[in-house]
């Protein structure tokens, strides 16, 4: 019985580990330059490069800081669905894209007070779009997604994709806010 003992561990000990699954590495980094491809808004053309950088965890109170501080400026009785997104836009890309190196931005964003002086959002929400496509890409860790998600084309990125929960998504990237913003 001994010897039948000794077989049964010494075929256990035998067997072939299981190798466990590792993380699937990615090469993005958090910073990265962002190409917004030209936007034609009523015969302006609106294009260049951004430096974004996914934001932190403080960063991301900033964001909500920096959006309170957009809708403080209005009177709550104005503030609708459309003013609640385009401040959560204009907030998060006040803090992820770096404009100190005012020779890498476009001359048109630092002369718009970052987009907010602009009149048609269009360039506004195609960087945005941009913007969180890459965001989500790097906290996925997933390098392929299938095109190349630091470049804008005349359509926001957000607008293309429906299947995604509501309960998910923030409701500045959903297509149905999108469409209500682009009119």
């Amino acid at each position: 019985m001994k010897s039948s003992k000794n077989r049964k561990m010494s075929a256990t000990a035998a067997a072939p580990k299981k190798k466990k699954k590792s993380a699937k590495k990615t090469s993005l980094t958090p910073d990265t330059v962002l190409e917004l491809e030209e936007i034609d808004c009523g015969g302006r053309l609106y294009s260049g490069s951004f430096r974004f950088r996914v934001p932190t965890i403080s960063q991301r109170v900033d964001i909500s800081a920096k959006k309170a501080q957009y809708l403080l400026e209005i009177p709550e009785a104005a503030v609708d669905y459309e003013g609640r997104n385009l401040a959560d836009m204009m907030a998060y890309l006040h803090i992820t894209i770096d404009d100190k190196d005012t020779k890498a931005t476009p001359k048109w964003w630092t002369d718009s007070e970052r987009g907010t002086q602009l009149y048609d959002f269009k360039p506004v929400l195609s960087l945005y779009a941009l913007a969180r496509a890459y965001e989500a890409r790097f906290l996925s860790g997933d390098d392929d997604l299938g095109g190349d998600e630091t470049k804008a084309r005349r359509r926001p990125a957000a607008a293309d994709s429906g299947d995604v929960d509501d309960d998910v998504q923030p409701a500045s990237e959903r297509p149905e806010v999108i469409a209500t913003l682009g009119t």
